[in-house]
């Protein structure tokens, strides 16, 4: 496989953020892959058509499936089709806090600062937003089959 996923946030449940509409439900992956950061950003893209996802362009629609390539190691890219860190993750509580979770020390390129870091200054700076650890996939997965 091209893609393997290493590790798994736990499941954060968010305040909608320039966008109408119910809570959101975010979580952040690491993955291995032998696919270029273009490469993985277009299977990315296209697991999101496969889940019925209709892109709009600058649309801040309710969507059932949104999936953000953040970072690739240590690489910055700012070419068409793709930006690398992504440019607005670190103005986003929902990207930090699972981010944080998963790998407090990662180094968010090219700021120098932890993704803890970045993310403790973003709690400081917009308590307002609401986010939630809900728990591990397991542990939400669990709880919907029991409701």
């Amino acid at each position: 496989e091209d893609v393997n996923i290493v590790a798994l946030s736990g499941i954060y449940e968010t305040s909608p953020v320039q966008t109408q509409g119910g809570y959101f439900l975010n979580a952040v992956a690491s993955v291995e892959t032998t696919l270029e950061p273009l490469q993985l950003l277009k299977e990315l893209l296209r697991i999101e058509s496969a889940l019925g996802r209709i892109r709009r362009h600058g649309g801040t629609d309710a969507r059932n499936i949104d999936l953000d390539l953040l970072i690739y190691g240590d690489t910055v890219i700012d070419e068409k089709g793709i930006i690398l860190p992504h440019p607005r993750m670190l103005g986003r509580r929902f990207v930090l806090d699972p981010l944080a979770e998963l790998e407090p020390g990662l180094i968010i390129p090219p700021t120098g600062i932890t993704a803890s870091e970045a993310a403790t200054r973003l709690v400081d700076s917009s308590p307002d937003q609401e986010v939630r650890r809900l728990g591990t996939l397991e542990e939400v997965s669990k709880h919907w089959a029991d409701s």
